[in-house]
């Protein structure tokens, strides 16, 4: 089993700008980044303080993704994301216990045979209280990382007292594939999460897809059959976005 590493940083604002590249953080080709490594989330949609719309801006569900080339960060990303205990997450006497989650899609068109994969979580902080976060790569490996933050000031704007907490994930062989991809965030039990910025960092010869009009997450065939007349056939599954 590979080892999955959980980096705690006490936070020290700091005045860098613009995203880091593959040499500033000295681990790898870096194939896509989300946010600026600055520990804090303005960048993203709602930051850094409007963690009370996320509701309203249709936030959370299942359906909704976040595309890798495509997507705006301001717009399509949020900086936070609420765990069942969070009233502002949808939480309530009437409406249950609910989890959200967040899915990154990405396209890869050429993947080595070998090399090294590993994606990076990089939070300004966590509810200080809990938070059990799980991070899904294409439903085949999972990883949870139970997480205890600095303090209630980070859901409004970076603070002193914010705990960075950097989640490192070595990916497994042949979990990533050509075609599409998914990272899915979802905090499954306990309060809230807010990200400062993640990353993915791949082998050489990797080449990633540009989507335009289309963006096909999978093809495969069905685990069943149809008739047609005096013939049985197998359908092609196809799960396609439409952009």
């Amino acid at each position: 089993m590979k080892k999955i590493k959980i980096l705690v940083v006490t936070a020290v604002i700091c005045c860098s700008t613009g995203l880091f590249t593959a040499g500033g953080f000295a681990q790898g080709k870096i194939l896509w980044q989300l946010g600026e490594a600055d520990n804090k989330a303005d960048e993203f949609a709602l930051g850094p303080s409007a963690y009370g719309k996320f509701l309203s801006r249709d936030f959370g569900f299942e359906d909704r993704f976040f595309l890798v080339g495509f997507s705006d960060i301001r717009n399509d990303f949020p900086y936070v994301l609420p765990g069942p205990a969070d009233s502002w997450g949808g939480t309530g006497g009437t409406s249950g216990w609910r989890t959200h989650e967040i899915n990154i899609l990405f396209g890869i068109n050429e993947i080595p045979v070998s090399g090294k994969w590993k994606l990076v979580i990089d939070l300004t902080d966590s509810n200080p209280q809990r938070s059990l976060l799980k991070v899904s790569v294409n439903s085949k490996q999972d990883a949870k990382f139970p997480l205890q933050g600095g303090t209630d000031a980070s859901l409004t704007g970076a603070s002193p007292k914010s705990k960075e907490q950097i989640l490192e994930i070595p990916i497994e062989k042949d979990v990533l594939k050509k075609g599409g991809n998914c990272v899915t965030l979802t905090v499954l039990e306990g309060s809230w999460v807010v990200f400062d910025h993640l990353r993915l960092e791949a082998p050489d010869g990797v080449v990633t897809a540009h989507p335009d009009q289309a963006f096909i997450r999978s093809v495969q065939a069905a685990n069943y059959e149809l008739k047609t007349g005096n013939k049985r056939v197998q359908p092609l599954l196809v799960d396609v976005e439409h952009l």
